[in-house]
């Protein structure tokens, strides 16, 4: 029978607190010839981007643009939330996206290839159709508030991971889509033995 580690723990400014605090260790089976090789916090890791003048260039011929927010490690993700607090600014050239022009902001982890923003197009943050009577449109979302795309949720290992803000929006000219404010990702990495 094993018995429960209960060790002090000491943090930063020597701050000490128990197993019992911060969660019991793993007891390896050493007379079966395990021991214990490492049993360590895994915490989640929070990374804020900021935009400042980021452009989506928006081509008519597809109705559907993207932007490479960030590469994410080749591991499996599990995200746990994402929030967006963003201004986006339309390029309002004739046809394009103009102030009536009504638009789809998602975030996902592939980039946009169809107008409908579907699947991994939207698995991080799902689409959001924004005003379409404004010029400037703000997009602020939360994971929490979405039903169609719950989180937490997990991304396959893939030396591609990355993170994408999709747009989408039906024109009959080319413009531009510009943004600026921040948005934030919660995940964890959950490692990858293959790499």
């Amino acid at each position: 029978m094993t018995q429960k580690n209960n060790q002090p723990h000491l943090f930063m400014g020597g701050i000490e607190g128990s197993d019992l605090l911060c969660g019991g260790m793993a007891d390896a089976n050493i007379a079966g010839g395990v021991t214990l090789k490492s049993d360590t916090a895994h915490a989640p890791r929070k990374v804020v981007l900021q935009l400042t003048n980021a452009v989506i260039t928006h081509t008519e011929a597809l109705d559907y643009s993207s932007l490479k927010l960030c590469d994410m490690p080749d591991s499996n993700i599990l995200y746990l939330a994402a929030e967006v607090d963003l201004e986006c600014v339309k390029g309002l050239t004739t046809n394009g996206l103009v102030a009536t022009t009504d638009i789809t902001l998602a975030l996902g982890s592939a980039a946009a290839s169809n107008s409908t923003l579907s699947s991994t197009m939207q698995d991080i943050l799902e689409l959001d159709a924004l005003t379409p009577t404004d010029a400037s449109p703000a997009w602020q979302a939360h994971s929490m508030d979405q039903v169609t795309i719950p989180l937490p949720y997990e991304v396959a290992d893939a030396a591609t991971n990355a993170v994408y803000l999709n747009l989408a929006a039906a024109t009959t000219a080319d413009d531009t889509l510009t943004v600026t404010g921040t948005v934030t990702l919660i995940y964890i990495d959950l490692g990858n033995v293959t790499s």
